[in-house]
């Protein structure tokens, strides 16, 4: 039975290539697929992923900038911070001293035995000691005072006395203003 010429082995095998041939497509597209993306695709996402690594490193930089800056502000707010509390701190040293030397007991009244521990002959010869100069009162008292009122005696500047003595220029300043305005008032009291 042929068909237009065409006798039916020829069909067949017409057939048989068709099917073979669509079967190898098929075969080509599947292991195409399995490959991966084609160099062009491939080189387009190797781009996106740069731009991504860019995009990242950027933002990373700047929150490195930021970091940076805000750790600075902190640290210039605990640098204040610590000036005041060192501030507050030595005038709060400051008024305990002043209450001390307020509330200590007169040097010219004899105190009690039993608060010095020792006889009343020995309380005589402490009160004598202690009346014979203020200054010696205050050296016992504080020694780093007197060295800084020995040293501006002297001449030196409250900078070179800080340097001296270890205290701050103008804790030094401070002292010395203080030391000055008791000597008026002492004065002033005298005179009347």
């Amino acid at each position: 039975m042929a068909i237009s010429g065409i006798s039916s082995t020829q069909l067949v095998i017409i057939a048989v290539i068709i099917v073979v041939t669509v079967l190898m497509l098929g075969n080509v597209r599947r292991k195409l697929r399995q490959r991966g993306p084609s160099p062009s695709e491939y080189a387009r996402e190797q781009i996106s992923r740069l731009k991504e690594h860019h995009e990242i490193k950027g933002d990373m930089e700047q929150l490195l900038v930021e970091l940076h800056e805000a750790a600075r502000r902190l640290n210039a707010q605990m640098d204040t911070k610590a000036a005041r509390l060192e501030a507050l701190i030595r005038d709060a040293d400051e008024r305990i001293a002043g209450l001390e030397a307020a509330s200590a007991p007169d040097a010219t009244a004899p105190a009690p035995a039993a608060q010095l521990g020792n006889p009343p002959a020995e309380r005589l010869d402490v009160a004598v000691d202690d009346s014979t100069s203020p200054a010696a009162g205050e050296e016992r008292l504080d020694p780093l005072r007197h060295r800084i009122f020995t040293l501006a005696e002297k001449g030196k500047t409250p900078v070179e006395i800080a340097q001296d003595t270890g205290v701050q220029p103008g804790e030094v300043e401070l002292i010395l203003a203080l030391h000055a305005s008791g000597r008026r008032g002492r004065s002033a009291s005298r005179e009347a």
